[in-house]
């Protein structure tokens, strides 16, 4: 009998959870999605399940999951509307740039909150003959270069012993006019703006920073798009 009674209220109890959760996703109070890229490596890894609480206080340095629709660019995306994921950098009022992969908000150099990854450059030879010293398998292959993503810290640390330099690629291809004006077209991953972020807006940013479309590619994200402050 006490064993009966025992799983009666197991039930009654995961029957609860599972309508409050109902409750909490159909007023959008709680969302859970699916990480799709390695944008916010090393923190979030692809394929890892977030959860999202929308009542939340929002401020910089805050993970979180926005509506973003993305800039066509012909011949390589349609433009689609869908949940992004990424950390607050700069909030409404505020000058924000990147300038050689640091960034500066309101004319200061800032440092980061959490460890962040970068692209770097290797020639495949210098790379074969030191695979013990790189934690993961380079992420692109060039006929002559690899390109191995590392913290800055990792990468000075191998730079003792392996010549290697920072990867940086512009934001838009060449000749697409991309969402900056003329100025914006020549900026690049770890060279850019300075722009003033409009009031209730947000520049984000991913933590793997040069595997990551945020607002360099895509512009400032209104904060009515959020969808809940990442929690797990």
């Amino acid at each position: 009998m006490k064993k009966t009674g025992l799983k009666q209220k197991i039930l009654v109890g995961l029957c609860l959870l599972v309508g409050l959760y109902g409750v909490a996703r159909e007023f959008e109070i709680i969302r859970i999605f699916k990480q799709t890229t390695d944008g916010m490596m090393p923190h979030i890894a692809p394929d890892q399940l977030m959860i999202s609480y929308k009542w939340a206080d929002i401020a910089k340095n805050d993970v979180v999951t926005f509506w973003d629709t993305s800039i066509a660019i012909p011949g390589i995306r349609e433009a689609t509307r869908s949940a992004f994921v990424g950390r607050v950098i700069a909030v409404g009022g505020e000058l924000f740039e990147i300038r050689d992969g640091v960034v500066w908000i309101n004319g200061e150099a800032t440092q980061e909150a959490v460890p962040v990854l970068f692209s770097w450059k290797i020639s495949r030879r210098d790379y074969q003959a030191n695979t013990a010293r790189f934690e993961t398998e380079p992420q692109r292959h060039r006929p002559d270069t690899v390109l191995a993503v590392l913290t800055p810290e990792k990468a000075l640390e191998i730079q003792k012993f392996v010549p290697m330099v920072r990867f940086d690629f512009r934001c838009f291809p060449e000749g697409f006019p991309g969402i900056w004006g003329p100025e914006g077209a020549k900026w690049t991953m770890n060279h850019f703006g300075p722009v003033w972020v409009p009031p209730g807006h947000w520049f984000i940013l991913g933590d793997n920073r040069d595997n990551s479309e945020d607002s360099r590619h895509r512009g400032f994200v209104p904060e009515t798009d959020l969808i809940g402050e990442l929690i797990n």
